[in-house]
Formats: structure tokens, C-alpha cells, sequence
């Protein structure tokens, strides 16, 4: 049951994120529907996490919870392994684009994807530094 609620939350979230970005798109500038639906995505992710504090102590619970966060962290290695895919992706089909049309325009949209492969490498590898560390203690 709390599964489903789960699932209905995060899609919810995404449908208003969705919907937050085509307004953005559509109107070219922020207004006040994206901040409503901003405000209205955090009220449902906030109420998401407090039921589930609010959840059993139970031995049962206990294993639903831990099959729940590993589940969750599977998930979120395979997220991060396709977006660090797709971002590799376009940098690359970037690169070559620019190399065969020289638009300098080209360049302009590598910068955030560059920055933020950049990023990805210094953070991985300072948590795995710190893991490491507290883990082999």
C-alpha cells in the first residue's frame, strides 16, 4: 500500500515538473502557475516524507524498509549510469557537430554538460574517498 503511495507521489511530481517546464518554455519567463506548481510539488514530496516517519517499528517494517533503500539505491546507481551515459553522449555528438559546422552556438550548449561531467567526476570521486575511509575503518 505504501508502495503505491509512494509511486503516485513521484509520479505526480514528475507530471508537475513537466508541466512547470513547458509553462517555462511556452511563456519565456517564470510566472506565477510555475510557482504554484513548484509550491505544490514540495507540499507532495514533504507529505510523501512524512508518512513515511511516520510508519511501523514492526520487524516487518524493519525488512520492507531495508528492502525499500536497497531497492532505492540500485535505482538510483542505474539512474546516475544513464545520465552520466547521456551526458557523455552529447558532449561527444557536441563535439563533433561543432567540428563539422564550426557554430560556435554549439559550444555555448557544451558548456553546462561539460560543467557538469565535470562535477560528477570531482563528487564521485570525493564520496568514494570518503566511503572508503569510513568503510575500511
Amino acid at each position: 500500500m505504501k508502495n503505491k503511495k509512494e509511486i503516485i507521489s513521484i509520479a505526480l511530481a514528475f507530471i508537475l515538473v513537466i508541466a512547470s517546464i513547458v509553462t517555462m518554455i511556452i511563456k519565456k519567463e517564470l510566472d506565477i502557475k510555475l510557482l504554484i506548481l513548484t509550491v505544490i510539488m514540495l507540499i507532495i514530496n514533504a507529505g510523501e516524507i512524512l508518512i513515511a516517519k511516520h510508519g511501523d517499528s514492526s520487524a516487518e517494517a524493519e525488512r520492507e524498509k531495508e528492502c525499500n533503500n536497497i531497492i532505492n539505491s540500485k535505482v538510483n546507481e542505474k539512474v546516475l549510469n544513464i545520465l552520466l551515459i547521456i551526458v557523455t553522449a552529447a558532449i561527444i555528438v557536441g563535439m563533433i557537430a561543432f567540428k563539422i559546422t564550426e557554430n560556435l552556438y554549439i559550444v555555448a550548449m557544451l558548456v553546462p554538460l561539460l560543467v557538469l561531467f565535470t562535477l560528477y567526476l570531482l563528487l564521485y570521486s570525493l564520496v568514494y574517498w570518503y566511503c572508503l575511509r569510513k568503510y575500511k575503518e
